[in-house]
């Protein structure tokens, strides 16, 4: 019997068995990279989904807070399983403008009322932490 050309030599299995589990170890690879960026942007999704409604919240807190003569204000707590932390430092106190009082010839300065604050929000969820720093503008009510 002539067994030529009748299957695959053990050479030929060889070369196919590498270039298959090559083939297989780079699919596996490239599927990892995107199931681990697909994991991380959905954190940052959840972390950053918070910013809106705690911006409100800081806002509204520097507000009823800009009564009272701190020069800190602190606030922590949860939101939606992330964890956020917002720093308030009061950065000028200035009245408003000057105004020219026409019966008396001067220029009369009106009592302080505006207070700017530097605000720094910390957001933490599942060991990714996002920091934001903007300004907040609070007053008195006269």
């Amino acid at each position: 019997m002539n067994r030529k050309g009748a299957g695959f030599t053990l050479i030929e299995i060889m070369v196919a068995s590498v270039i298959l589990f090559m083939v297989l170890g780079t699919v596996s690879i490239v599927y990892r990279g995107a199931l681990l960026s697909s994991s991380k942007a959905s954190e940052h999704l959840l972390i950053n989904a918070q910013v809106a409604p705690l911006l409100s919240l800081a806002e509204s807190h520097i507000r009823s807070e800009s009564k009272t003569e701190k020069e800190q204000l602190k606030l922590e707590g949860s939101s939606n399983d992330v964890r956020y932390s917002i720093t308030a430092s009061l950065i000028d106190f200035r009245s408003p403008p000057q105004r020219f009082d026409v019966d008396s010839g001067s220029y009369q300065t009106p009592p302080k009322k505006y207070k700017l604050w530097n605000v720094e929000l910390m957001l933490t969820h599942n060991g990714i932490t996002k920091n934001f720093v903007f300004k907040q503008l609070g007053w008195l009510d006269e």
